[in-house]
């Protein structure tokens, strides 16, 4: 097989390679930029160790605005993985991923922004720092009270001081040694207010207090702090522009959604494809129910199946004219008609509550009495098969199954309609239950090409090439000159071979300075995977045409951490 045919299905994969390189390589740039300048800005406002002080509002804000930066950025780099996409299920997958994260961040900064602005919210902070005491100040005598003028994260800050006094005394306020604050006149209550963006900065304020009245004065103050701009307004205000930007986001991807809904295994509107069509797969608890066929479907594949007989030898006489297939009535029920008269069969009477049950009938549908008399008729299966393909070919698969249960319950050894069975089943997605009753035809069997054949198309469907690889090699045993059988062998053992290959060249590519050229050259020379890359030194690979004694270096150190 030719390199160049792998080389082109790994175009898109080589591009889906470095662009997810790009984005982790900016995603990182971008994180460390952010980190260093929100400490540049913190430090700024006032950082320091000694006493604690890290103002968290402006530092979380940095990183909210980056944050932003990087899910526009993200938008953009899933366009691109979905551009370069080969595989319709991946772009559905993509799409599918990226609405439901948008709609989590939606939820998340919505919940942000409610918590926030909530009154209870920015009591409760605001309370968090607001010290308060009541203190007794001798005769003669003075105190001095401190708190600091913002909380150790700079989440509040002091607003406003409310001061009682059993007696008129002096009072002065000094933030970092510099008065910022004393009353013209001599008062028992006061109520301060006036600190400005110099003074709310973090540190240490002090309320002198003299006492200069023959009697012991009772000091009591109250600081009301009031929440960081930063979480008052600026981050819901963030919080609203992620919700923007995600919708818009939600708005690129969902069309993209929606065209390979029906093209992806992983949506819930997915229609297989078929030989004999297309059919789809109810939505309804279909999570559900594709865990349990598969997990039947796998149950059913590791029971041993029959050895295929010897093929046949070729007969070398002249090959006779198959008669005409005998003319079929049509069977598919027309609008505004019933299929009673398809078939025509006389009703049983019950001789216990005399209604009439159908002729076929076991017991009766009024009394439950049993119906098994000298006068009940069986059914022509031959005419209910007939029936019931005509069903299938009209898309009714619920009538066809009732016509092939129908001659099933008089013949569970008809073949042909445990065949048609399998395909219905096949077709309405039960493909462990289809299996199965394919496998009971082969067991009467082994030769019924006409199984085989539907059994290699199910394990195909779900990606079980391995298995449907044994079904094709079991028909060609039986029939050598079967067309269809080898093409689709040829067909499953190519596309199992380019996988392995396509594998192995995306492995090369992850070293670092292997391209897909150098990967495909890699592996033209013998280097069929990683291990046997390993073992390969220096040497060899700088004789490699395109790869020099640096490149060679680099990629064995490369290796060494794989």
């Amino acid at each position: 097989m030719a390199i160049k045919n792998i080389k082109e299905r790994l175009e898109g994969s080589y591009r889906l390679v470095r662009i997810r390189k790009i984005k982790t390589i900016f995603f990182v740039i971008q994180i460390i930029i952010a980190m260093v300048l929100g400490l540049i800005v913190a430090f700024f406002m006032g950082m320091r160790p000694d006493p604690l002080y890290f103002p968290m509002d402006s530092f979380v804000f940095i990183l909210l605005i980056f944050a932003m930066i990087m899910s526009v950025e993200a938008i953009y780099f899933k366009a691109l993985e979905i551009k370069f996409t080969r595989n319709k299920s991946r772009k559905f997958l993509v799409a599918r991923n990226s609405i439901r994260r948008s709609s989590v961040i939606i939820g998340a900064s919505a919940m942000l922004i409610i918590f926030l602005l909530a009154p209870y919210t920015q009591d409760y902070l605001a309370d968090s720092h607001g010290p308060n005491d009541i203190v007794d100040i001798g005769i003669l005598d003075s105190t001095r009270v401190t708190f600091d003028s913002q909380d150790r994260f700079g989440l509040t800050r002091a607003d406003r001081i409310t001061i009682t006094l059993s007696g008129p005394c002096n009072i002065s306020l000094v933030k970092d040694g510099i008065g910022i604050w004393e009353p013209t006149q001599l008062d028992t209550t006061f109520q301060w207010s006036g600190m400005n963006d110099r003074d709310s900065s973090f540190g240490e304020v002090a309320l002198f207090v003299e006492n200069q009245n023959p009697y012991t004065v009772t000091l009591d103050y109250e600081v009301n702090s009031q929440v960081s701009p930063f979480i008052s307004l600026y981050f819901p205000a963030m919080g609203l522009a992620f919700i923007i930007v995600q919708f818009a986001a939600i708005a690129i991807m969902y069309p993209i959604r929606e065209k390979y809904a029906s093209s992806s295994i992983y949506s819930k509107k997915y229609v297989a494809k078929t030989g004999a069509g297309e059919y789809t797969i109810s939505s309804k608890e279909i999570t559900k129910k594709e865990e349990e066929e598969q997990v039947l479907l796998d149950s059913t594949l590791d029971l041993e199946m029959p050895p295929p007989p010897p093929p046949k030898p070729k007969a070398q006489a002249k090959k006779a004219v198959p008669p005409p297939p005998p003319e079929e009535v049509e069977m598919a029920r027309a609008k505004g008609k019933v299929d009673d008269d398809l078939i025509e069969e006389e009703d049983i009477k019950c001789a216990n509550c005399g209604e009439l049950n159908s002729a076929h009938s076991a017991i009766c549908f009024s009394c439950g009495q049993e119906l098994l008399t000298a006068g009940a008729k069986r059914i022509d299966p031959e005419a209910y098969l007939r029936k019931g393909m005509n069903f299938v070919s009209a898309g009714k698969y619920d009538d066809a199954m009732t016509c092939f249960d129908e001659v099933l319950k008089h013949d569970r050894a008809h073949e042909k309609t445990l065949v048609q069975k399998g395909l219905v089943l096949h077709k309405l997605g039960k493909w462990g239950s289809a299996v199965q009753y394919v496998n009971t035809a082969l067991k009467l069997n082994p030769q019924n090409i006409e199984a085989l054949l539907l059994k290699a198309d199910i394990l195909d469907s779900r990606d079980r090439q391995d298995k449907s690889m044994e079904v094709y090699s079991q028909i060609l045993s039986i029939d050598p000159d079967n067309a269809l059988a080898k093409s689709k062998m040829e067909q499953v053992s190519e596309e199992v071979v380019l996988e392995d290959i396509e594998d192995v060249l995306e492995q090369f590519m992850c070293i670092p300075g292997v391209g897909l050229a150098r990967a495909t050259t890699l592996y033209d020379v013998g280097y069929t995977s990683i291990a046997l890359l390993k073992t390969a030194s220096e040497e060899q690979l700088a004789a490699i045409k395109g790869i020099s004694k640096g490149l060679a270096k680099k990629i064995k150190k490369g290796l060494e951490v794989q």
